[in-house]
């Protein structure tokens, strides 16, 4: 996990900056996810390597602005894909109540996979070009809440 979610994004910002950087500048942005802001339990290899994800984009953010290149990441929150179907037996196991329940609860609906495509293009666009460092919570403000 740590190898594809950290080492791959390392990688994909290390030979992409300087291609980048050769046109004039652009944008790299990458995926993280909620589950890196706080502990998670059941997901500690992944939760530790979104939130290494995490850093690494505020650093190569900050290594590579004299460069004109931005570096971006988006941290979804729970969306219907089939990782949630993959964790829901697991999950359901240890919960009070079903995944639904939880995710109506957490985050009012379940996230589309269009809903994290709209904030990825919006970094990746010129309308985000003093945007840098940014970490994009797409989560309907799961994240902000206590409970």
């Amino acid at each position: 996990m740590l190898a594809v979610n950290v080492l791959g994004v390392f990688h994909g910002i290390k030979h992409a900056a300087p291609r980048i950087a050769e046109r004039g500048g652009g944008a790299i942005v990458s995926t993280s996810s909620t589950a890196g802001l706080r502990g998670a339990a059941m997901m500690g290899a992944y939760a530790s390597s979104k939130a290494a994800v995490t850093n690494l984009t505020q650093t190569a953010a900050l290594e590579l602005r004299p460069l004109n290149v931005r570096v971006n990441c988006v941290l979804p929150g729970m969306i219907s894909t089939p990782m949630l179907e993959e964790i829901r037996s697991a999950f359901e196991a240890l919960a009070p109540m079903p995944i639904e329940q939880m995710i109506e609860l957490r985050q009012g609906r379940g996230g589309d996979p269009a809903d994290i495509a709209r904030a990825l293009v919006y970094l990746a666009s010129d309308d985000a070009e003093f945007v840098s460092g940014a970490a994009l919570t797409a989560d309907n403000a799961m994240s902000a809440s206590l409970f």
